[in-house]
């Protein structure tokens, strides 16, 4: 069975992701574009793998989730426990920003400067954000608030959150187990239907169309308190890690793509599109192989890499630096040089580090003096405590 208590590996699995998605936005969108260089190529080819960070979010958060939800399911304390302890871990940061981007709109409304614009213009009603349904909003109506941009992954986890414990609850886990793979296989349809019925960003932002990850998450927290499940998984995990390389390998050579051009052209324009959809929950699939490693390895390169300091430090900050970074990005690139992050050189190539520093300060302080003490008061408030579980630190 698994181990009980703080796994170390898994605060660099958040950290991993974390960067991925910070090194995207910060580092490779303000790149120059050479349109049909082998440069922008291989952009293009890389960024479903940058992109795959918040993927990886999703998986992680779907594991430690339903994990802790299934060990505490008989707890008397069981609802209210579990929302105390994602209220307190999401709420603060999340509606600070919201009120930081309220300040910053007044400002750039009655003190206008592109610093003030690129962090504080905002077209989409604040509601929105409130309610945590910004991901629908921002596919269905013009606009958005600038330095909410990063939230509507906030939005699909929260929706799950909401309805996840009813069905940990009430069913049982055979039941959540079919259901988890239903879901994983229908993801594909569901977003290449969404894609074309609706448009390309509600595909990548419906909740029902990032369901995959989450659900890849359950079935690792169920193979891992399973002895049977995790024995077979033990057996097959040099196999799974050869279906990630081939996974990622066919990604970086646009398999899925050059595939889905010849159906296009063809004629069959609908199984090209289920196929250009299907590589996100491909690579969601490589990364669900990748983690089971914590768990099926007891040593080995994967491992000791998730162990490294910069991985865990990065894990344990995680959360604010993905809420801060953007805003410093384009405060920044606003600041200096009056527009948006694009069209870096060599003389520029300095803001991204500058970026990253005040970053890390930041979501360094928040954490040690904003964050943790509100999850420490909701730790004492809780009562009574749910039985023993894998509770890793920053869950």
């Amino acid at each position: 069975m698994m181990r009980r208590g703080h796994i170390p590996e898994l605060d660099g699995v958040r950290g991993l992701a974390c960067l991925l998605v910070i090194f995207l936005h910060v580092v490779v969108a303000p790149l120059p574009l050479f349109p049909g260089s082998w440069f922008d190529l291989a952009r293009f080819r890389v960024q479903p793998f940058l992109n795959g960070g918040v993927d990886l979010f999703f998986i992680l958060s779907g594991f430690l989730i339903s994990g802790i939800l299934m060990d505490s399911r008989t707890s008397p304390s069981y609802f209210r426990s579990f929302w105390l302890a994602r209220t307190s871990r999401i709420f603060p940061v999340y509606y600070l920003m919201i009120v930081f981007s309220i300040v910053m709109n007044w400002v750039n409304a009655n003190y206008p400067s592109v610093t003030a614009h690129l962090v504080g213009h905002a077209t989409l009603s604040v509601w929105y954000y409130v309610g945590f349904v910004q991901n629908f909003a921002l596919a269905l109506l013009p606009g958005g608030r600038a330095s909410l941009g990063v939230t509507w992954s906030l939005a699909i986890e929260e929706q799950f959150y909401l309805v996840l414990p009813f069905l940990v609850f009430l069913l049982r886990r055979q039941a959540l187990v079919a259901l988890a793979i239903g879901i994983i296989v229908a993801t594909p349809v569901i977003r290449g239907w969404v894609v074309q019925n609706v448009s390309w960003n509600a595909g990548y932002i419906f909740t029902v169309c990032r369901l995959d990850a989450l659900m890849m998450g359950f079935l690792i927290a169920c193979i891992v308190r399973s002895e049977r499940a995790l024995e077979i998984a033990r057996r097959a995990q040099r196999g799974l890690n050869w279906l990630a390389l081939v996974l990622i390998a066919l990604q970086l050579g646009d398999f899925w793509g050059t595939v889905g051009q010849i159906w296009e052209r063809g004629g069959n324009s609908k199984v090209a599109l289920i196929l250009i959809c299907a590589q996100y929950p491909l690579i969601n699939l490589a990364m669900a192989c990748l983690l089971l490693n914590v768990f099926t390895r007891e040593a080995g390169p994967f491992r000791w890499l998730l162990k490294t300091k910069i991985l865990m430090t990065a894990g344990m900050i995680s959360y604010g630096a993905y809420m801060y970074h953007q805003v410093f990005n384009y405060a920044l690139w606003g600041w200096l040089y009056g527009h948006e992050p694009k069209s870096m050189g060599l003389a520029q190539a300095y803001v991204p580090v500058l970026v990253l520093a005040l970053t890390a300060i930041v979501a360094l302080l928040s954490h040690q003096y904003f964050e943790m003490p509100v999850r420490r008061w909701a730790r004492r408030t809780k009562s009574p405590a749910p039985p023993e579980g894998l509770v890793p630190s920053g869950a």
